[in-house]
């Protein structure tokens, strides 16, 4: 995995194939991230639109509804997130 794209509001990794958007949610006292998987014509429409369609995604799930709807339909194996946990370490420190 690696850090395709971010802002202060999300991070966008991938592999080459898998998109995975941590997005970082603004409700409650902790600042949750939903962390999902993009859906194949999302990754389409980012690589001919650009970063808006992320934007709009992490906007849908930055929610307490939002966050829990994005996280079960497309959840992120356990391999991806040690593959993300991973890159996080080797990018950010």
């Amino acid at each position: 995995m690696d850090v395709v794209q971010q802002t202060n509001n999300w991070i966008l990794y991938s592999d080459g194939e898998v998109y995975v958007l941590d997005s970082r949610c603004n409700y409650g006292i902790v600042e949750p991230t939903a962390t999902f998987m993009l859906l194949p014509e999302e990754i389409q429409r980012y690589r001919t639109e650009g970063v808006s369609v992320i934007n709009e995604l992490s906007e849908a799930s930055c929610t307490s509804s939002g966050k829990s709807y994005y996280e079960k339909v497309r959840p992120v194996s356990e391999d991806l997130l040690q593959d993300i946990r991973l890159c996080d370490k080797r990018v950010f420190g």
